[in-house]
């Protein structure tokens, strides 16, 4: 929940790692933003598909194409990178009234800094308790994409 810090996920070991340097982690979050250590976010080549209206247990080998890397800027309103996860309408709704985010129903396979592919769902981003930035996320490998090697 600390508006500074970042937490990093190695999904090859399902291990929770430091984000302060450019490591071991795949994903890294704070609060509501999430980074893949690729692209400007560092130097794994870790790469995002997004694969919006997929089942989670339908997907068991990752798409061919579609993969990016976090960017730079782009033409948005703010300064932060343009990460894979935020990019568009990012990976949540926002609900004015409440003030509530909830996860899009969308389905990102992860290619891992070692190459492996992995299937991600965000499921939620508070806890049983209704504590924000508490992101629940939803993970298995994938096979590769047809002619591949992981």
């Amino acid at each position: 929940t600390d508006m500074e810090a970042w937490v990093g996920v190695d999904l090859d070991t399902g291990e929770q790692v430091s984000a302060t340097e450019d490591a071991v982690w795949d994903l890294a979050f704070q609060r509501y933003t999430v980074k893949a250590r690729g692209g400007v976010s560092g130097t794994g080549g870790v790469q995002v598909a997004i694969v919006p209206g997929t089942a989670f247990a339908a997907l068991t080998q990752a798409p061919a194409s579609g993969y990016v890397m976090d960017a730079a800027d782009g033409p948005d309103t703010g300064d932060s990178p343009d990460t894979v996860f935020n990019a568009g309408d990012g990976w949540y709704v926002y609900d004015l009234p409440t003030h509530m985010l909830t996860p899009r129903d969308q389905l990102y396979v992860v290619r891992s800094d070692s190459g492996t592919y992995f299937k991600v769902r965000v499921q939620s981003y508070y806890d049983a308790a209704g504590t924000p930035a508490m992101m629940k996320l939803l993970w298995a490998k994938v096979a590769a994409p047809a002619g591949v090697r992981p």
